[in-house]
């Protein structure tokens, strides 16, 4: 059957009594690569079924032992996922774009990821790097796309696809330009924004939108059905609540109270209601709370199939007293254990789409300023627990992750149906599980190059043992392997809803 253009929700896993047999006709010279003996799992259901590969893409599906090829992987015992997609990274974030992708992307890779999307901003593509960005380092995307692809294609060793971050007028304006001339499909807002600060210019953004900026750009991305990414945090009165708290305390809690749940549902809201005036589609980000999961609900209700929510695991398995202390900051904040609760509920039905980890690379002693929450940088390294944090609670059924962490963000990225899928002509992308691995976090243990991890001493189940990107082994045992044979991912097609 064609695949569906609608996200669906995803039942618990069945094993059918025979596999799902495809087969390309125009295989020649036979497979290149057969992934044997595994358990398929699929956003409908889990399948024992060998995989055959020829010429980088899925070329046939067939019954276990079924298959030969030129190469063998030995998949028993294992669960096959579709090539994990990260939907939501910062390349170039608080260091040289060309470092973060020559680096983390190994990460990526040990993660069991296949793609990422990275949120970019100008002032870190094919610059020379500065630790503080002014006004004057905005410039158009046009300006240092051709940089950054290069970077990508000469150091990446996953796939990378861009999504921009909307700074000015003269971004909004060129949202057309830049899918047609890029390949993006996908743009980030900061909407309820309080106006740049010496945290924006560090990361990046010294300049940032209002609304007038905002409904240009959300009218433009609706014109070729692009997709608007926001960051939903009324920034106007945390800023206000901020200078409150800061008086009496300066713990993860206090930084989890000033920008409480309900302020990312009236951001929430707030775009909704230009989204359905324009037409744009709409991405809300890391979504935090209880409230802005109802927020995005109800803005489904009002405009069903144009409406996707996404969430990372640190707001799923973190909350505001966790142990981790300050190593746990993140913008927007980590709540408490009743939002950790109904954000696995709204994952679980349908609520929420996507999973990303929000990656960004830092050291400890830059991040944290001991003992001051308001001075210690916000984000954390994930690539690499994602996919155990998501398998290790068992709240999702092995397809529902199937779902969240491949299917749905190829479709809302508009990778589909060239990502996202272990089937017949999809790009050979696969990441193999062994649901029985344990481990123990350790940072040291960890490829990134961060030295630290929220989850530091967390034990966790179902991790990653294999990636395959392209039909190219980049991963064993946790371990990326292999030169850097990553692609840019440009998108010459609307994002799906």
């Amino acid at each position: 059957a064609a695949p569906s253009t609608r996200f669906s929700l995803m039942g618990e896993p069945r094993t059918p009594r025979e596999p799902p047999v495809e087969r390309d006709r125009a295989i020649a010279g036979g497979l290149d690569l057969v992934v044997a003996g595994g358990s398929l799992v699929t956003p409908e259901g889990v399948y024992p079924a060998d995989v055959g590969v020829a010429a980088g893409r899925i070329a046939v599906l067939g019954a276990p032992g079924s298959l030969s090829g030129a190469n063998t992987v030995d998949a028993r015992g294992l669960h096959i996922f579709p090539g994990v997609i990260d939907p939501h990274t910062h390349p170039g974030n608080l260091r040289p774009f060309e470092q973060d992708i020559a680096e983390e992307t190994l990460a990526a890779a040990a993660g069991g990821i296949t793609a990422i999307l990275g949120t970019i901003k100008c002032t870190r593509m094919g610059q020379p790097f500065r630790e503080v960005t002014t006004a004057e380092d905005v410039c158009s995307y046009h300006e240092v796309f051709p940089l950054a692809r290069a970077a990508v294609e000469g150091q990446a060793h996953v796939d990378v696809g861009f999504s921009y971050i909307i700074m000015d007028a003269r971004h909004s304006r060129e949202i057309p330009e830049y899918t047609e001339r890029h390949g993006v499909q996908s743009f980030k807002f900061f909407v309820g924004n309080a106006g740049p600060s010496p945290w924006s210019g560090r990361v990046g953004m010294p300049v940032l939108g209002d609304d007038g900026v905002h409904y240009l750009g959300f009218r433009e991305a609706a014109r070729v059905g692009a997709l608007a990414m926001i960051h939903a945090e009324n920034q106007q009165v945390a800023r206000l609540l901020r200078a409150e708290l800061a008086a009496e305390a300066a713990d993860l809690n206090a930084w989890a109270r000033h920008s409480p749940g309900w302020l990312e549902a009236e951001a929430v809201s707030r775009a909704a209601a230009f989204a359905a005036q324009t037409g744009a589609r709409l991405y809300a980000v890391h979504l935090t709370s209880a409230e802005g999961a109802a927020a995005v609900a109800r803005a489904k209700a009002e405009r069903p199939g144009q409406v996707l929510g996404e969430t990372c695991p640190q707001y799923l398995v973190l909350n505001d007293r966790h142990p981790a202390g300050l190593l746990a900051k993140c913008a927007p904040p980590i709540h408490g254990p009743e939002d950790n609760e109904a954000l696995w509920r709204a994952l679980a039905d349908g609520t929420i789409d996507c999973v990303g980890s929000d990656h960004i690379h830092q050291s400890r002693a830059r991040k944290v300023v001991e003992g001051d929450v308001w001075r210690t940088n916000a984000g954390v390294p994930g690539h690499e627990t994602l996919l155990p944090l998501l398998l290790s609670a068992r709240r999702l059924s092995l397809p529902r992750v199937a779902a969240v962490t491949s299917a749905n963000p190829a479709r809302a990225f508009g990778l589909w149906p060239r990502k996202g899928a272990v089937a017949v002509g999809f790009d050979a992308d696969l990441t193999l599980v062994d649901l029985g691995r344990r481990r123990v976090v350790h940072a040291a243990d960890l490829v990134t190059s961060a030295d630290f991890s929220p989850y530091e001493g967390m034990e966790l189940s179902g991790w990653p043992v294999l990636a395959i990107l392209r039909g190219r082994v980049i991963m064993q045992d946790g371990q990326p392997i292999g030169a850097p044979t990553g692609r840019y991912l440009g998108r010459d097609k609307p994002c799906e809803t």
